[in-house]
């Protein structure tokens, strides 16, 4: 029986969530009886409701582990003012001295206290799955790091998701916009073009973002039955702009037309890799290849485990 302690942020973030989700549902198809301790009581009661969750889940209070698993995201970001993710990760989440792997890992061009993440890397040595090709390149350009490999974001597996797909289109556009400290024009461009939209509605994916976008008409709060209501929701939508980057991956997997705004290079990565002809629902996600697609990810964990026993 192999111990994990699964770490990552808790910002009651839809797309963070959606990651400790899909972790736990590749690691139970590996082994079932993994066991798994998490600092956050909040995403432990969300994933003991998951079915396609089979491991134990506990919350963390001092057992021993012997491995950590990152659920990833863009950790390695360029915007220094992010502290739960500049010093979350060393700070308040993961102790320094072990690390094993980091999945689904965004990587921005430029990186802030980078050489923190480099002390941190170069001790750790942890292995990286890193979500898109651009990530990948600001990864060897930043660290000239090797022990990491390109593998898509692991929320394109999870069967949890893909239990809300359907094929109903109920005319209403979702508009999914973000808080943008960093540069209050893009902030700005996002209100535009909700006050522009007609028959539109308007959701967020954490509630932080609500004092921007005060007139929204869903924002998660990080239970699960609101998962569940926003998943649906995206679900039945006929179309989506949206600035978030898990809101282009559930765009993609859901078939729906969509139009990403650009705040990040990750969004455009994540694009230019599925953007063929979008308007015509046709993108390189086929839902019949999900199981292909599970493999995939199942084979690299399995030979990242081993690699780190």
């Amino acid at each position: 029986m192999q111990k994990f302690l699964l770490i990552g942020l808790d910002n009651s973030n839809l797309g963070d969530d959606l990651l400790y989700i899909s972790a736990l549902e590749l690691m139970s198809k590996i082994d079932n009886s993994f066991v798994f301790y998490l600092k956050s009581e909040r995403i432990v009661n969300i994933l003991k409701q998951i079915d396609s969750i089979s491991c134990e889940i506990n919350l963390f209070n001092g057992q021993k582990y012997q491995k950590v698993l990152h659920i990833g995201g863009t950790v390695l970001t360029s915007h220094q003012k992010i502290r739960t993710r500049v010093y979350g990760l060393f700070k308040n989440l993961l102790p320094i001295s072990d690390c094993d792997i980091i999945m689904s890992l965004g990587v921005d061009k430029k990186i802030a206290n980078k050489s923190r993440w480099k002390t941190f890397l170069n001790r750790n040595k942890p292995y990286l799955l890193v979500r898109d090709v651009e990530s990948f390149i600001s990864l060897w350009n930043n660290f000239k790091y090797t022990k990491s490999s390109i593998l898509f974001d692991s929320v394109f597996t999870s069967d949890f998701v893909l239990s809300f797909a359907g094929n109903i289109n109920n005319d209403v556009e979702l508009i999914i916009p973000r808080k943008w400290p960093f540069d209050k024009n893009i902030e700005k461009e996002q209100l535009n073009l909700i006050k522009s939209s007609v028959n539109t509605k308007i959701m967020l994916f954490a509630s932080s973002d609500n004092d921007s976008f005060p007139d929204f008409d869903y924002s998660y709060d990080g239970t699960y039955d609101s998962l569940c209501k926003l998943l649906s929701v995206i679900s039945l939508s006929s179309n989506i702009i949206t600035s978030r980057y898990h809101g282009i991956v559930l765009a993609i997997m859901f078939k729906k037309k969509y139009n990403p705004f650009y705040i990040d290079e990750k969004l455009k990565s994540l694009d230019d890799y599925f953007n063929s002809d979008r308007d015509e629902h046709e993108n390189k996600f086929d839902l019949q290849n999900t199981h292909h697609l599970q493999n995939i990810y199942i084979k690299a964990l399995k030979d990242v485990l081993s690699l780190n026993k």
